[in-house]
């Protein structure tokens, strides 16, 4: 039998009288009986432990993106002008290794596919036999192995010639997986999601960007990425943005990437305080009366 206490926030939602706690109690139940969907467990856990996050789906993307941005920049200090970037196998940056080892994730299949023939688990594979036989240099950057293959080669190139920018989940996947485990245990029926779908879904992101929204990322050396909401007005979206901070030329700058955005129009569903300015969006945030996203 159906939890009845969670049943009646459901029901709650379903008739209009939407309250943030009805949704982060639901969540935090989620968090708990997602049956292995990781994107559910993941806003759970992001409800539950609002500020530092050093594990779940979204910390794996963003430790990505910063490793990436750790290997490419310093490839950039070396780039001369317009020219493309070349590999030189005696002069590697010192985030090399550990960027080859999640780089095919963050790259995909069809890269590897059309530049060096390879498909993504053996692309992953390579990549990884290259990283644990890279050699130390004295100024904590690496060289090739002495025995490195043309086709360990290969793969570094498209792994240097890519930088790619992707959100840690789609919306679907959220919304879906939400849905899916409240059915599953009896609290939202088959009808109620067909009839109520877009506004589940327009809640349940809504809800996901406010509590991911002014958190941080723990990368395994202590290092932190901010993750923060913007409005892009230009596309009417609503985005959470990672930010790594890398040298550049003498500078240090911010580099930032999707973590997720969100598929709804954000002039429907944000209140106009949030639509001024440049889109940052520097307080904290909730879910209105109304469903749409405010200032706290």
């Amino acid at each position: 039998m159906a939890d009845q206490k969670l049943r009646k926030r459901v029901e709650r939602l379903l008739s209009g009288d939407i309250r943030p706690q009805d949704l982060m109690t639901l969540f935090l139940f989620a968090r708990d009986h997602c049956d292995g969907r990781e994107v559910v467990a993941d806003i759970g856990h992001f409800t539950a432990h609002h500020l530092d996050r050093d594990r779940g789906v979204t910390v794996r993307s963003a430790r990505e993106w910063c490793l990436q941005m750790r290997f490419h920049m310093p490839l950039f200090e070396k780039q001369s002008g317009s020219e493309p970037r070349n590999v030189d196998g005696n002069s590697l940056p010192p985030a090399t290794r550990d960027y080859l080892k999640v780089a095919a994730n963050r790259i995909g299949h069809t890269a590897f596919e059309k530049r060096a023939g390879l498909s993504l688990k053996a692309a992953h594979k390579t990549l990884c036999s290259l990283a644990d036989r890279l050699v130390p240099n004295p100024d904590n950057t690496w060289q090739m192995p002495p025995d490195w293959t043309d086709k360990e080669f290969a793969v570094l190139k498209c792994v240097v010639s890519l930088i790619v920018s992707k959100p840690a989940f789609e919306p679907k996947v959220l919304t879906e997986g939400f849905l899916d485990t409240l059915k599953s245990y009896g609290l939202l029926t088959r009808e109620e999601v067909r009839q109520h779908r877009n506004t589940l879904s327009h809640l349940i992101q809504l809800f996901a960007i406010s509590v991911m929204h002014r958190t941080k990322v723990i990368m395994e050396d202590g290092d932190v990425l901010p993750i923060n909401a913007y409005v892009n007005a230009e596309e009417r979206q609503i985005q959470l943005l990672c930010a790594v901070n890398v040298p550049l030329r003498g500078k240090n700058i911010a580099v930032s990437a999707p973590i997720f955005v969100a598929d709804l129009d954000a002039f429907e569903h944000c209140h106009p305080d949030l639509l001024e300015g440049d889109g940052e969006i520097k307080g904290d945030l909730e879910i209105s009366s109304e469903g749409e996203l405010v200032p706290l």
